[in-house]
This record gives C-alpha cells, sequence and structure tokens, in this order.
C-alpha cells in the first residue's frame, strides 16, 4: 500500500482524546455556524468540499447550508475519519426540538424570532441539480448511479454473465444512424414479431400501444404466454417457427405478409443474418429429413453450455427422436414440438430457451436465458461464467437419451444447492450500462420495452408459484395472528372454501397492501395528522437521462435509465428533507412509487413534522407553498421551471378534449379562483394564494395566470427540474384518503371476486396477475429491486392469538409428541411479551403496553425470544381483530390498555379476580360498554338519595344515551324518582306517579323532548293531561333576584346609566328597539346586564340571558348558550336556521320575551345572529329588526372573533357581525371607563393600546410586553411548571374550598398546549386519579377493527379524550349542553365530587347554581363535523374535561383572580393576546411564559399581537 493513502478510522476506534479533540473541533464550527446564520438575514455563501456521492451541493454553486463544511472535511481528514455520519451528536448539535423554521429555498434554521416574510427572500438554486458521478463497479465495469448499492449489479462480484453475441452486421443496424438503422429501430418489433420461432400472448393497453397521440408504451395486463406451433401449418397460413421451411424468397414474402410498412430487403437481410441461429438451422434442417412424420422433434428447455467463448449449436439446442424409440428419459420440461395437429402450446417462464424462441434479434446465436441451476461465483474467480457451471456439453454424450440424462442429474445436483443466480439477479445484470460492452439489449428501443415486461412477468410468477406450492404453510402463517385478519371469516378454515392465498410477504398483494395502509395510519395514532403530501414525478429530459442515451435514443426506450435515475433522484429528495430538515425536523414519513399509464415513475410522500414545525399558521404555508408565477427577472430559473412543469392544462373551456376533464369540468378543479390571501375550504382542503397580479404566461397556445399554477416548493423545483407538487394537509380528514391513495397498490383494474365452479374457491393469485398492468419502467424498477415503499420510524407487526391457538408448521413426518413436548415451538411474540414481563428486569421496571415493546426489544426469529434493542426506533402495531372473532378481538382490546400482563390469566384479572373471558375482564376495565350500562348509571346514582337529580339524570339518559326500553328503566326507578314525593308530599304510590310523570315532561321540554317521544306518555291519566305552563317559562318566571342585582342600578356610572335608561325605556313601552353595548374589558358590560335583568324580571317580565360562550353565559344569572337557546347549529354550511318551530315550549318563550340579552355577540358569526332575526320575525309575524323584541347585543371588536378554522383575515372580517345588515340598525353605546383601572390604571392602558393594536411594534412585527409579566427563566425549573407554580401555589389552599380552583387558570392559544398543561396538574393534583377510558364505535361495524386504535389516538375539538384522568376535588368543565335550563352548558365549570363505573357526582362552581349537585352519565358524542375526519364514528364518554387550563377563546367574558399565560407559540389569531392579558385585573396577578431561545437563559420580551385595525376602525373602536 502507498505510504501516501490516506487511511480513514471509524469514529468508534478513536481513542477518548481524540474523540474529546473532535467533538469539540465540531461544536466551534457548530457555533460559528450558528453565529453566521443569526447575524445576517441572507444566507452566507458557504463553499463545501464533500464526498464524491454529496459535491454537487458547492459544484454548481448553491447558496445554501452544506451538511459539511469545509473547516468539517479538513477536521475529518486531520482525524482520518470516514465522515460525520458515524459520529455522534453532542449537546450542541442542532436540536430538533427547537423552535425553528426552514427556508423554502435554502434549508438554513431560522429562529422563531426572525420574520417569516424574510424566508421568502432567501436565494434559491439558479440551475437544476446534477446527479454527481460515481465509480463504475469494480468486478464487472458496471456504470453505477448515486446511492445504489455495491451489490446492486453484480451482486459484489458473485454473478458473471457472458455478453451476448452479435453479429456485425446486426450490430450497426442497432447502433448506426443512417436510415436503414432509424428504420429497422422505429420497426424493430415487428421485424422481431415476424422472425420469432414462438407467438406472444398478452393484452396491450390499446391506448398506448400505438403511437398516435403522444409516445408509445409496452403496457401490459394480466399474464404473458409464449406459444409454439405445430410443425406444420395444417392449411392456413404459415407462421412463426413453420416459416423456416421454405426458402429465402418464398420465407420473405410470407413474413412480411400485409405488414406494408417493413421493407423486403431488411427482412432477407435479417434472414441471413439469422442463419447462424441455431434454432433456424435446426428448423431449416427439417426439411430435408426424410420419413419426419416418424420422429419427434424435441427442444432443449435449459441448455447447459459455456457460452463464454463459443455460440450454441444446433445439438446442444435441438433434437430429432424416432417415435418407436425409448423415450422414457425425456423430461416433461423439455418440449416436443408437435407436427399436424394445428395446436399451440406454452412455453413455460422457466425454460431456458424462453428468451431466444421469442427474441431472435437479441440472441441471434441463440443464447439461452436465464434458467434454474445457474450458480454464482466467488468473487476472485470472475474469469469464469456463471453459466458454465455445472454445464453439460454435447461432445461428453454419445447418444441424446444420455444427453437428457445428464442434463436431468445436473439439474436436480444444482437443486439441491444454494446459492443460486436468481431470475432478477440474472436480467439486472443483463440491463446494465458497460462501457467495454456493446449491449444491443439497451439499444433495442421498443423491443427492449418487451423485454423488460416479458422478463418481469417472468419473474413474478416464478414467485408466484412458488406461494402457490406453499398454501399449507401460508394458511398456518395466516392463523398464527402474523397477517392481518381479512373479512369475518378467515378465522375459521371451514368457511373459506379451498382458497389459493397470497401472504403479507408479496409485494403488492391484498395482505401486503393492507398491511403497510395500516401500518401507515400507526404513525398517524404515534404522531398525528401528517403536514405535507409531497408528489414529484419523472422528468425523462433529466441531463442525467440524456447523457447516458446516444442521439437516435428516445427515454421512453430506456426504462432501465429512467428507473435509475428517478430512483437518485429520490433518494436525495429524501436527504434534502430528512437528513437536511428543509422543512424542520421530520418525526415521520412514508412514500411510495407508482408508475403513470404512459410508464413514468412518480412519487407520493406524506411526511409528519415535530411539533414547532408544524404549519399551522398561514405564514407558515405560504414561506414553504406557492402557486404563483414567479417573478421572471428576480428568479429567472425558478420562472422556468414553473412554466415547464407547474402549469396545468390548459383544460376546461379553453380544451375540453384534455384527459382531466370528467362531466364537462375538470376532475382537478382547474383553473381555481384568484385567491388574496392563503385559506381553508370547507372540506379542510388549503386554498392557496393565488393574487390577481396580471402575470401571463402562453402555455400550448392558451394564456395562463396564477389559477393554473399546481401548488409547489420554489427550492425543491428550482433543485430538482420536473413536477414537484408540495401540499399542506391542514386537517385530519386527508389522512384516510392521503394513506389510501398512496397505498392504492400496483395500477389495477377494478374487478370482483368471482367464485370458481366450486362455491366458496378463490384463487387471489389468479386474481392479482388478471388485475395488474405493467409498464415498462416499472418492470425494470422491480427488476433492480428499488423499492415500492418505505416507511419511518419502521413499524414492526406483532402478533396476536388466544391461549394455545398459535399454529405450529409440520412436516408429515413429525411427531407430535415431540411437538407438545417442545417448549420452544410454541413460543411467539406475545408468549414471550408476558415471560418479559415476569422475568426480564427492565421490562418490569418499564411496565410496557405489548405495542411499545418494540420500541426497547427486539424480536429474534432464529431463536424466539425478545432481545434487548440498541439502535433504530421502530412502532409497534398489534395486528388487527374483527369484533365478530370474539375472544380474539377482547383480547386485542386487553392488551391495548393494559400494561405489562405476566399471562393470559393474568391478563384476564380484575381487582384480584380471574375472569372467565376476555369479554368479562373488558367490561370490569372498562373496556366495553355494558348491556345495561344505563341501568347500572341509574342504580349508581340511586345511592346518594337525591330524587331531583336523578329525575334530572333519568331525562338525559332519555335524551342522549337512547336506552333499548325507556318504559322498563322507568319502571325499575319510578320510586326513587318519586321518593321525595311520597315521603315528604305523602302522596299515593299513584298520585306520585303522575305528579313524577309530569315533572320528567316538564324537564324533557326544557330539552326540547317530552314524554311522548320515549312511549312513556301512556302512563298519565286524563286528570294529568291537562298541559300545565311549560317549565322554560316557568323557570323564567321563577329566577330568584339577588339583593345585589336589585341594587346595582343605584351603582351605575356615567355612561352604563345612559345606556340602562335608554334599554329599560324601551322595554317598559314595548318599542322595537336593538342595541349594542361596545366596551373594552372590565368596562362594567356584564354589570350593565345583570342591572338590566333584575330590573326587568322583578316587573314580572321575561328577560332572556344568552351569551356566545358558556363561560360568559355562567356569569348571568340564569344564562344559557346561544346556540342552546336559540337551536342554531354550531356547524353548517351556508344560512343557519334555528331548529324552533312555532309550536314548542321555546316558541312561546321567545314570544313572552319582553328583553333579549346576548353577551359577547361580536364573537359570533354574523348568520348566527342574523338567524336569531329570522326566527323572531317568523314567531312574532312582525317583519321588522328581532321581530319587533328589544335585544342588546354586546361585545368587544378587540377580542376574538367568530372562529373560522384556518380562515384568513378578510374572511374572519366578514362573518363578523359588522359585516352584518344588522349592524347598521343597531343603536350604540362606548363604555369608555374602565372599572378595573382603579386598581391598576397603567396596566389597563397598556391592555387597550395592545388590542388597538397601537402599542409600539420592533422591525419583527412584535411588542413587547412589561417584563413584570415575564417568567424569568431558571436552570433548576421547567418554564411550565414555573407558571403552574404561580397560578396553583398550593393544592392544600383549596381542600378547604374546592370552588376556588375556578377563580384561576392557565391560558394558551392552542387545545394541544391545553392538554399538555392538564395532564401535568392532574399528575400534580393530590389524590387517587380515577380513570375512563371512551368506547369508540365506527358507523361502519366492519371498519371497527382497522380504526379503533386510530380513533383511540385522536381528541377531535369539542370532545373528550379518550383516556379521562380525574381526581377528586379536581375542576372540570362541560363539552355539551346537557340540561341548560339546569345550567350545564357547554363551558359549565364544575367540580368533581365522587366517580363511580357509569357516573360521576359533581358541583356547579359558577353562576346561580353555584353549589348544586349533578349528575353526569356516559353519553355517545360525535365531533361537531363528523365530515372533517377519515372515518364517522361515536365516542361514548362522559362530556368533561380538566379545566386548570383552558383556551383564550375559552375564557373570554371571564374575570379571574390569577392567570399564567403559556405561549410556547405566538397567538394567531386577533384579539388572542388582549384577552388573555385582560382576564385579571392587574398586572400583578398575571405571568408570561414566552418561548426562550434554545439554551438561552435571558428572558424574551417580545412576542406576536394580532390586530385587525380595519375591523375595529369599521366597529369604530379606535
Amino acid at each position: 500500500m502507498s505510504q501516501n493513502k490516506r487511511v480513514r478510522i471509524p469514529y468508534s476506534q478513536l481513542s477518548q482524546e481524540e474523540k474529546d479533540r473532535l467533538n469539540a473541533r465540531r461544536r466551534a464550527l457548530y457555533a460559528e455556524r450558528r453565529s453566521r446564520i443569526e447575524n445576517t438575514l441572507f444566507p452566507v455563501q458557504i463553499q463545501a468540499e464533500v464526498s464524491a456521492q454529496e459535491n454537487i451541493e458547492s459544484s454548481i454553486g448553491h447558496s445554501y447550508m452544506a451538511n459539511t463544511t469545509w473547516n468539517d472535511q479538513q477536521m475529518l481528514d486531520e482525524h482520518n475519519i470516514t465522515s460525520l455520519d458515524s459520529v455522534p451528536s453532542t449537546s450542541t448539535s442542532t436540536n430538533q426540538d427547537e423552535c425553528m423554521l426552514y427556508d423554502v429555498s435554502i434549508g438554513i434554521a431560522l429562529d422563531t424570532f426572525m420574520p417569516i416574510q424574510s424566508l421568502l427572500q432567501r436565494a434559491i438554486p439558479t440551475e437544476a441539480y446534477k446527479l454527481p458521478d460515481v465509480q463504475d463497479c469494480h468486478h464487472c465495469g458496471a456504470k453505477r448511479f448515486p446511492y445504489e448499492t455495491p451489490k446492486f449489479c453484480c451482486s459484489g462480484g458473485e454473478i458473471s454473465l457472458y455478453p451476448i453475441a452479435i453479429p456485425p452486421e446486426l450490430q450497426h443496424l442497432y447502433s448506426g444512424s443512417g436510415p436503414n438503422s432509424m428504420h429497422f429501430l422505429l420497426y424493430i418489433k415487428p421485424y422481431n414479431e415476424i422472425l420469432a420461432f414462438t407467438s406472444m400472448g398478452v393484452h396491450l393497453d390499446p391506448a398506448f400501444a400505438k403511437r398516435v397521440n403522444g409516445i408509445y408504451t409496452f403496457r401490459a395486463q394480466g399474464q404473458v404466454y409464449h406459444f409454439i406451433d405445430s410443425l406444420y401449418s395444417s392449411g392456413q397460413i404459415p407462421s412463426y417457427l413453420q416459416l423456416y421451411f421454405y426458402d429465402t424468397q418464398k420465407e420473405a414474402e410470407l413474413r412480411q405478409g400485409d405488414k406494408n410498412k417493413l421493407q423486403p430487403h431488411m427482412i432477407s437481410s435479417l434472414i441471413n443474418l439469422l442463419q447462424a441461429n441455431p434454432y433456424s438451422q435446426f428448423f431449416c434442417s427439417l426439411s430435408h429429413v426424410p420419413n419426419i412424420d416418424e420422429c419427434q422433434i424435441i427442444l432443449r428447455a435449459d441448455p447447459k453450455v459455456d457460452y463464454t467463448a463459443l455460440p450454441p449449436t444446433v445439438p446442444q439446442v435441438a433434437a430429432i427422436w424416432i417415435e418407436n424409440e425409448e423415450a422414457a428419459d425425456l423430461q416433461e420440461r423439455d418440449i416436443i414440438v408437435q407436427k399436424h395437429d394445428g395446436h399451440t402450446q406454452t412455453i413455460s417462464y422457466y425454460y431456458g430457451c424462453y428468451d431466444p424462441l421469442q427474441y431472435p434479434l437479441l440472441f441471434p446465436f441463440g443464447e439461452p436465458g436465464w434458467h434454474e441451476g445457474i450458480k454464482k461465483i466467488k468473487p476472485s474467480a470472475r474469469s469464469q461464467s456463471c453459466l458454465g457451471q455445472g454445464k453439460v456439453l454435447p461432445n461428453h454424450s454419445s447418444t441424446a437419451e444420455e444427453l437428457i440424462s445428464n442434463e436431468t442429474a445436473v439439474r436436480q445436483e444444482n437443486a439441491r444447492k444454494g446459492n443460486m443466480v436468481s431470475a432478477r439477479e440474472f436480467y439486472a445484470y443483463r440491463l446494465q450500462i458497460r462501457k467495454n460492452t456493446n449491449s444491443i439489449l439497451l439499444e433495442s428501443a421498443r423491443l427492449l420495452q418487451q423485454f423488460a415486461v416479458d422478463m418481469y412477468v417472468k419473474i413474478e410468477t416464478s414467485r408466484l408459484d412458488y406461494f402457490r406450492n406453499r398454501q399449507e404453510e401460508i394458511r398456518a402463517d395466516l392463523y398464527q395472528g402474523i397477517v392481518d385478519s381479512i373479512g369475518h371469516g378467515e378465522s375459521d378454515p371451514s368457511k373459506i372454501g379451498k382458497r389459493i392465498v397470497l401472504p403479507g410477504t408479496f409485494i403488492g398483494g391484498p395482505r401486503d397492501m393492507r398491511k403497510r395502509y395500516l401500518n401507515a395510519m400507526t404513525l398517524v395514532e404515534r404522531y398525528g395528522k401528517p403536514d405535507l403530501f409531497l408528489t414529484m414525478t419523472c422528468n425523462p429530459n433529466w441531463q442525467e437521462i440524456k447523457d447516458q442515451m446516444k442521439p437516435h435514443e428516445e427515454a421512453q426506450n430506456r426504462p432501465d435509465l429512467v428507473s435509475r435515475v428517478f430512483k437518485s433522484k429520490l433518494e436525495h429528495l429524501q436527504k434534502e428533507i430528512v437528513r437536511n430538515q428543509l422543512f424542520g425536523p421530520v418525526i415521520a414519513y412514508t412514500f411510495v412509487v407508482e408508475f403513470q399509464k404512459r410508464g413514468l415513475p412518480h412519487v407520493h410522500m406524506l411526511m409528519i413534522l415535530k411539533k414547532p414545525f408544524k404549519l399551522d399558521t398561514i405564514e407558515k404555508i405560504d414561506a414553504l407553498i406557492s402557486a404563483e408565477i414567479p417573478d421572471k427577472k428576480k428568479y429567472p430559473h425558478l420562472y422556468a421551471m414553473v412554466i415547464k412543469h407547474m402549469m396545468h392544462g390548459p383544460c376546461g373551456e379553453l380544451d375540453i378534449t384534455k384527459a382531466c376533464m370528467q362531466d364537462g369540468k375538470c376532475k382537478n378543479h382547474y383553473p381555481r379562483n384568484h385567491c388574496a390571501e392563503t385559506s381553508i375550504d370547507a372540506d379542510g382542503y388549503p386554498m392557496y394564494r393565488r393574487r390577481l397580479t396580471g402575470e401571463q404566461v402562453q402555455i400550448r397556445g392558451q394564456m395562463l395566470d396564477n389559477r393554473w399554477v399546481v401548488p409547489y416548493n420554489p427550492y425543491l423545483l428550482a433543485m430538482f427540474d420536473c413536477h414537484i407538487n408540495v401540499e399542506v394537509c391542514s386537517t385530519i380528514k386527508a389522512v384516510k384518503y392521503l394513506y389510501k391513495y398512496i397505498y392504492k397498490g400496483h395500477d389495477k383494474i377494478i374487478y370482483r371476486l368471482v367464485t370458481s365452479k366450486f362455491p366458496g374457491d378463490i384463487d387471489e393469485i389468479q386474481q392479482y396477475q388478471a388485475a395488474r398492468w405493467i409498464s415498462p419502467p416499472e418492470a425494470t424498477w422491480r427488476i433492480f429491486r428499488f423499492a415500492l415503499h418505505e416507511i419511518r420510524p419502521a413499524v414492526i407487526s406483532l402478533q396476536l392469538h388466544l391461549e394455545g391457538c398459535q399454529l405450529i408448521p409440520l412436516k408429515k413426518d413429525t411427531n407430535l409428541h415431540n411437538i407438545v413436548d417442545n417448549e420452544f415451538m410454541s413460543r411467539t411474540m406475545l408468549t414471550q411479551f408476558f415471560w418479559m414481563n415476569a422475568h426480564n428486569d427492565k421490562a418490569k421496571s418499564l411496565k410496557l403496553f405489548y405495542r411499545d415493546f418494540p420500541q426497547y426489544f427486539v424480536w429474534n426469529s432464529p431463536s424466539r425470544k425478545w432481545t434487548e434493542r440498541k439502535k433504530q426506533e421502530v412502532i409497534g402495531r398489534i395486528v388487527t381483530a374483527n369484533p365478530t372473532e370474539g375472544e380474539r378481538y377482547y383480547l386485542r382490546l386487553l392488551l391495548t390498555h393494559i400494561p405489562a400482563p405476566t399471562s393470559y390469566a393474568n391478563l384476564r384479572t380484575v381487582n384480584g379476580i380471574t375472569m372467565n373471558s376476555y369479554r368479562e375482564a373488558a367490561i370490569s376495565h372498562g373496556l366495553l360498554q355494558d348491556d345495561n350500562s344505563n341501568e347500572k348509571c341509574m342504580h349508581e346514582a340511586c345511592l346518594y338519595r337525591m330524587p331531583l337529580s336523578l329525575r334530572q339524570l333519568f331525562c338525559t339518559i332519555l335524551v342522549y344515551c337512547a336506552p333499548v326500553n325507556p318504559l322498563e328503566l322507568f319502571l325499575k326507578f319510578e320510586d326513587d324518582m318519586a321518593e321525595d314525593y311520597v315521603s315528604m308530599q305523602k302522596l299515593s304510590k299513584d298520585a306520585a306517579r303522575q305528579v313524577l310523570l309530569q315533572a320528567l315532561n316538564a324537564e324533557l321540554e326544557s330539552m326540547g323532548k317530552n314524554l311522548h317521544n320515549f312511549q312513556l306518555s301512556d302512563l298519565l291519566t286524563s286528570d294529568s293531561t291537562a298541559k300545565p305552563m311549560p317549565k322554560e317559562i316557568q323557570d323564567e318566571i321563577n329566577i330568584p333576584i339577588s339583593e345585589d342585582d336589585l341594587r346595582s342600578p343605584s351603582l351605575l356610572n356615567a355612561e352604563q346609566r345612559i345606556a340602562y335608561n335608554e334599554i329599560l325605556d324601551a322595554v317598559l313601552n314595548q318599542t322595537p328597539k336593538s342595541f349594542f353595548i361596545d366596551g373594552p374589558g372590565g368596562s362594567g358590560k356584564t354589570f350593565l346586564y345583570r342591572a338590566l335583568l333584575g330590573k326587568v324580571r322583578s316587573q314580572h317580565l321575561i328577560a332572556l340571558a344568552t351569551a356566545s360562550s358558556g363561560v360568559a353565559a355562567s356569569i348571568l344569572p340564569n344564562g344559557r348558550t346561544a346556540h342552546s337557546r336559540f337551536k342554531i347549529p354550531i356547524n353548517s354550511d351556508g344560512k343557519l336556521c334555528c331548529n324552533i318551530s312555532k309550536q314548542s315550549a321555546s316558541a312561546a318563550l321567545m314570544k313572552q320575551a319582553a328583553l333579549i340579552i346576548w353577551d359577547e355577540a361580536s364573537m359570533a358569526k354574523k348568520e348566527s345572529i342574523e338567524a336569531l332575526d329570522s326566527l323572531l320575525r317568523d314567531l312574532t309575524e312582525n317583519d321588522t329588526l328581532f321581530g319587533g323584541k328589544v335585544v342588546v347585543l354586546g361585545g368587544d371588536f378587540r377580542q376574538v372573533l367568530p372562529v373560522i378554522p384556518k380562515g384568513t383575515k378578510i374572511e374572519c372580517i366578514n362573518a363578523s357581525l359588522v359585516r352584518s345588515y344588522i349592524w347598521q340598525s343597531l343603536i350604540k353605546f362606548k363604555f369608555k371607563e374602565n372599572m378595573r383601572a382603579k386598581t391598576d390604571p397603567a396596566f389597563s392602558a397598556y391592555i387597550l393600546r395592545v388590542g388597538s393594536g397601537l402599542e409600539k411594534e420592533n422591525k419583527a412585527g412584535e411588542i413587547k410586553l412589561p417584563s413584570s409579566l415575564i417568567l424569568q427563566p431558571t436552570t433548576n425549573t421547567p418554564p411550565l411548571d414555573q407558571l403552574i407554580q404561580f397560578v396553583f401555589p398550593s393544592f392544600d389552599l383549596h381542600r378547604l374550598d374546592p370552588l376556588s380552583l375556578t377563580n384561576s387558570a392557565i391560558l394558551t392559544p392552542k387545545n394541544l398546549a391545553v392538554d399538555e398543561i392538564n395532564e401535568a396538574m392532574i399528575a400534580k393534583f393530590p389524590g387517587k386519579e380515577h380513570t375512563y377510558l371512551s368506547f369508540d364505535e365506527t358507523s361502519d361495524p366492519t371498519q371497527q377493527g382497522l380504526y379503533i386504535d386510530f380513533l383511540n389516538s385522536i381528541t377531535p375539538p369539542g370532545m373528550p379524550c379518550h383516556h379521562l384522568g380525574l381526581k377528586k376535588n379536581c375542576p372540570i368543565m362541560l363539552l355539551r349542553n346537557i340540561n341548560p335550563s339546569q345550567g350545564l352548558c357547554n363551558g359549565t365549570r364544575l367540580i368533581c365530587k365522587e366517580f363511580n363505573s357509569n357516573l360521576i357526582t359533581a358541583q356547579i362552581a359558577v353562576g346561580e347554581r353555584k353549589g348544586s349537585t349533578i349528575f353526569i352519565p356516559r353519553i355517545p358524542l360525535q365531533p361537531n363535523d363528523p365530515q372533517q375526519y377519515p372515518v364517522q364514528f361515536t365516542r361514548r364518554q362522559f362530556p368533561v374535561r380538566t379545566c386548570f387550563a383552558m383556551t383564550i377563546n375559552k375564557a373570554q367574558g371571564q374575570t379571574l383572580n390569577t392567570v399564567g399565560i403559556y405561549l410556547p407559540e405566538p397567538v394567531f389569531a386577533h384579539g388572542q393576546l388582549y384577552v388573555a392579558l385582560s382576564r385579571a385585573t392587574t398586572a400583578a396577578k398575571i405571568r408570561v411564559h414566552l418561548k426562550h431561545l434554545e439554551n438561552d437563559q435571558l428572558p424574551c420580551y417580545h412576542t406576536k399581537n394580532i390586530v385587525y385595525k380595519e375591523l375595529l376602525e369599521e366597529a369604530n373602536c379606535l
């Protein structure tokens, strides 16, 4: 070895001193890079000197940060280390949890304090990325592309095949540029067809088989067959091998037939060239054989010859026998050519003569293709040919019988030996590019397309035949639980008939597709919905493809090249996204490669980003994705790429013939609408910014603008020079459709299962072959064994079987007693999971769920045991089970929710009692809904002996839980519900029943129902059927009025007094007027409402108090949410309508109401208020505003506006009341005096400036918060713990007065942070935790087994979580309007008191009913917008959540004693910061946590403040 050659040393072999020095240097370089990035808004040109496979980043001069700088490489050279990839990361390396944004165009990490708009100013590549050159294979000389494995071409030197011999004249036709060559290559497929010895049976796609509209593509469906005709044509026109019996002139005429485009002289030349072909020689010689009818014509299936020097001879490929001679040694694999029967026979795919008989122009000397028995060699013996191993030479056999016998012996011997060349390896070797070898195969134009498809079908058929012959073992695997259940009957062998099954290991089969779909869904369960969906399509004009083609070649005729270049580009795309973190740290991803109908490969990729990098704001989406034509002068390269790759159409009215047109419309919805800002549509899909800039480009003769641009990422598009569509996955609804889209499998036609002549017989292999289409690029992709899909982290499927039900593969001669006595044979993943939990110290300490076990342990199949995992992150997934499978389904349910079981019996044990079945155990654990859960709920409530609460609970169960037999439930608990009537009022049982029924009916009417709805009205006697005053009206009339409210008019200030007098005058004089009370938080709006309510109600008039939120409604006497009071739908498209009929009690209440107050109307959608206007006009039959009723609306437009999910600024403003026709008709009162300002005037003035958008901003558009509000970072206490200690300093103080807990809260913008804080708080809260698991059921029962884990993992907005943990005296919030007349509204805060299996007892914590005890049952709940989810489902759970923390929106309208504001991310909506800061009366009662820079101990004082000044000006608030 040369003394000057550098020796690379792996990092692991360095001394500790060398490692420390290397890491110190690496930290210094990292700090230097961070400093450069943080001190400039523009990228620094950093030259990189990297390995041959990665130097493209620096060679084309991109302005972006490479993985390895020059100094990094110098450091590596000093230590002789191969690469930084092998160096473990240190504490100073880029932390993936940092809250950083990545530049759309350059991939540099930017801290969040940098304006997001600056991302769009970054430089993007000025030319397309080109794959670097890499060294050719040193074994076989094959060209290699980046990222290809060393064994890609010749298995690391183990395969060495002879080069195919080519006559010089034929070589000239292939490689020449003259007219003859051009003609030959254009029509090479028909020329080969007329010269072939066999015919080909294949179903081609007629849309692409002719080059009429687009490029030619050999796209085949189903199986491919090769047929050989009989020797004589039997009166028909001769074809194929029959033509070799004629002289050359006659043969040429017959071969041309009606193919007028073929040239006679070319046919004659090719016939002459093939005279050296041994098959041609053989069949031509038959015309001179006497008594040919008495002979048998034999073609060798597998000629065993050494072709390293000489082509095969006739005796090696064919033979003649006299029919009456002994032919017992002939093998069925050899082909007997029939003479006169006129029939054809099939040439099997495993015959060596399969290739040369069909492709004489590719194998002019008759070289055999792949066949069994080709052995690999040692790399050191590459002078030998694999085909020379085990050869049988003709001169070693004296007779034909001996030759066949020797061949059979060699074949059988080779079959017993391993290390053979597979069909895939054989053809992958043949398809390599080698500089010193002229491969006519790669130059054969359209014939290469046919050959690639033909050979892949051969490979696939060999695999399918292998599976067909292993059905007993495969079916055993199915019932072991390795493969997911498919259908209802598969767990019962007697119900599936004679089934030919494709195992889950067969790529593209139904079980493989299903397994991969479920694996992908597992990522969603673990990490949440995908954030980005990317599609990249191969560009056949990539320079790398052109560089390898000859001038006359076309890309579609080089599927090998297209596949290999696309694969390398795909690898580099993964590197940019995953390793270089272009969009931020990717926590999980999956991709699938598919092939267009014309064959071009494309990839669909889904990515899930880490939490700080989620694309949850419009600004982040705009920073990464564009749907506009870029500035041609500023970005000329990007402009060219957009015009070239990202313009859809023209279609629609511009061209109705386009393939995307369906029913007269573009199925892709182009052209899109112009859009000034990015938004999210009703279906949850993004509507990207497409501004009306006037920019137009000419595409295919039409002028197109931004409406036709397909969304793209500028950096990736400029780099990869191809169609690369990047989309945001905005809602969880997209999960099912995106994952099913990328896992839809190979290009298949729609087909149905048809049983054979025997009922129940299903052949999945035949169905698969008949259904799939194969194009040449896909064929070469599969031959090269490129991955069709990938998922990271890997998902491990965990076996599931009942005790003793694991099947063990047996051989016929196996002694069953040995199997029974062999404990090793019965081991499975599940049984060893139990064993590890009982015996392994680490497993016992971790107490893992079955699904989490693979994260820490690895299953070793040969030894059948779990071992400790040392590397690689994985996820476990228990294979699915359908509820119809009974105990197996319940076993899975227990394994999903019970950690660390030690045995099957232990899994069935609950509270020390071992249940008889897994179903009983699941019910006892609360994992299954009991059949009589409603009855048990009532029984549990009876123990408290509270008849009034029991009656309310009974009505709640009737309305929400849909009991099967309401009458039976009533009769069982009649005595308990009527106990107070009997004991206190001394009523008889019959009289008590009638009073009870009337009370229940009144309660039900307040909930919009009555006894008749539940078949209970027949119990009422005729004397009790007289309709009393509706309970809703009675409740409003009988509302107690506090002394404070009666005294409050005397305490009003001047502004309040003016409004009070005018409103009261309108009420008392029944003057139709409508008002709006406008004032900032603390200006006394609620005080005015209470004064009005008290005064009007004291006059025996009905005054209705409502608010937009439950929290605000709870503050008003007998307050209700507006949606529950007026029956306004929460989610509805278009115009809203109140669901109140004219004959209902609610309608009667509205008619009698003298005053209606709606607080926080500024946060209600204008459609909701307009719906109230329409309702009152209809009820009163009065067409004036609000039907002539006196209506008082109140609010503060500085606070949060109507919630429009992912809505734009314009959409939020348009949804506001100020944009309603009602606004101009309202009499407006403006309160300016802040009642809270008296205690802290400076802080109140500051808050008002924040809400009005008048507080000074820095260059980043952020305001500075007072330093007194900011939590100071410490090294000992995490920021969240600091905030919790401030808001809840001691839980012991709340034990004496639990209701005081509701006077303090932590506020944060998003539900995700709310859940995080509440989980931390419930863990800190004293007492025993009670856990309630929801029962999630899909609307379609057949989907239950598929989606149960996914449903358990999600918590839709407004829904309780699957895993609900509560403790005594902890605060909770109602999530539904259970019984608004009793104060149980959405948002009502409660204190937990007692816990039962089916019932929670709680106390109301706020409002007029504070301290009242109520019962809460489990009720079935559905998401507010079920269409937003991939599967519709119902969750049966207690409708509550802990409320130590709540969203800022929920807190609007409430005053708190102590407030903590948690802002790990800035606020994202108008008024959120203002609302959060204004919940407390003084600054001393508020603390704010802002996200600090990583490892930065200095506090951050600046944060984002969103204010829509246009709205405030329109509402006259400035």
